[in-house]
């Protein structure tokens, strides 16, 4: 997954994006933790009053939990 931070220019009622789950909130901007794809984003984003997005670079920490998280998916499949 990806972090996803959204600020909207206006308050949307009832706000779902596919493939986010949202893990922080301050006013009109949303942090997301994004698995989709860009072009289904992309569609989702385009019929709401965005006014930035971002995606940023992951930390130190968040990098060594993807990775272990993937050593740990793959030996599931070993099995």
């Amino acid at each position: 997954s990806r972090k996803l931070i959204l600020t909207l220019k206006s308050k949307v009622d009832d706000l779902r994006i596919p493939g986010a789950r949202m893990v922080g909130k301050h006013g009109l901007t949303l942090e997301f933790d994004y698995t989709g794809t860009a072009e289904d984003l992309l569609k989702q984003l385009a019929v709401l009053p965005v006014a930035d997005i971002v995606f940023p670079e992951p930390d130190l920490q968040e990098i060594f939990i993807n990775y272990y998280k993937g050593i740990d998916e793959s030996k599931q499949g070993i099995l």
